[in-house]
């Protein structure tokens, strides 16, 4: 889905499903169609504003890393021994850098999932997004401005 700066979004409606799919050593496309009466069409398009993903403190190091970096081997003695101190499970780390899109895990290492990812911290919280597009800038500013008001 393209994307810009802007920070509103149209809510997506679903009419078909689809989802890919192996069968007999064939690879294509599985779709099913999921019916809307017509009063479900009959309403003002939704809109849902963009915001970055929250980071909690182990989150941000990683990402901080490996904006760094590039890259962060989890098989370093180091880095286990410290996920130990801080209570941390690997499995729970990689799942939560997932859902947020900002990392993938392959081989025992972290990479970034973006180009231009950004850490900031706004209102004593750590958020980090893609920023190519000015997108994550443009709501720092948009938080910034709604504080000074």
């Amino acid at each position: 889905m393209p994307t810009g700066e802007d920070l509103d979004f149209e809510a997506f409606h679903p009419f078909l499903r689809t989802k890919a799919k192996k069968s007999d050593d064939k690879i294509g496309w599985e779709t099913s169609y999921i019916f809307i009466p017509k009063e479900g069409l009959d309403h003002e398009p939704l809109f849902f504003e963009w915001q970055p993903a929250e980071l909690d403190e182990i989150e941000w190091f990683i990402i901080n890393w490996l904006c760094l970096h590039q890259e962060l081997n989890t098989e370093e003695p180091g880095f286990k021994k410290w996920l130990d101190e801080k209570g941390v499970k690997l499995e729970d780390l990689i799942k939560s850098l997932s859902k947020k899109r900002l990392t993938t895990f392959e081989k025992n290492t972290f990479y970034l999932l973006t180009d231009q990812c950004a850490v900031v911290n706004v209102n004593d919280k750590w958020y980090a997004a893609e920023n190519k597009s000015g997108r994550l800038t443009n709501w720092v500013k948009k938080m910034m401005q709604s504080r000074d008001e």
